[in-house]
């Protein structure tokens, strides 16, 4: 097979596989790099759902106490549901920059009004 390479508009060539090679390093370094922060979150899980796993006893009944407290904050979270807003950083007359922000806020709102499809 031929190696693969793209022409872009100003006559660039890329390859392909170099471009695939890159990105799969920059996707493994941050696995590694956020790989005690996903450890934490599944703790954090387990407790929440209390499945711990050393509660080998039957006879060892434990409160779900994360679970309870933020089961009773759910309703004042979800009261409302979230409006997006999507504000420029810098509010000078730049029409382009309007519009790219007035374009996602509309999207975003659209896809929150959207059912999801799997």
């Amino acid at each position: 097979m031929e190696d693969e390479t793209t022409a872009l508009e100003g006559g660039q060539q890329w390859d392909l596989a170099k471009v695939g090679a890159r990105w799969q390093q920059e996707l493994e370094r941050a696995e590694r790099y956020f790989r005690s922060w996903h450890d934490r979150c599944v703790k954090i899980e387990k407790i929440y759902l209390d499945q711990q796993s050393d509660q080998t006893n039957a006879a060892k009944r434990r409160f779900p106490m994360l679970w309870a407290n933020t089961s009773v904050l759910q309703p004042a979270v979800y009261a409302r549901v979230p409006q997006p807003v999507v504000e420029r950083r810098f509010k000078d007359a730049q029409p382009v920059a309007r519009m790219a922000s007035e374009l996602v806020e509309r999207n975003l709102a659209y896809n929150r009004s959207e059912p999801r499809r799997s």
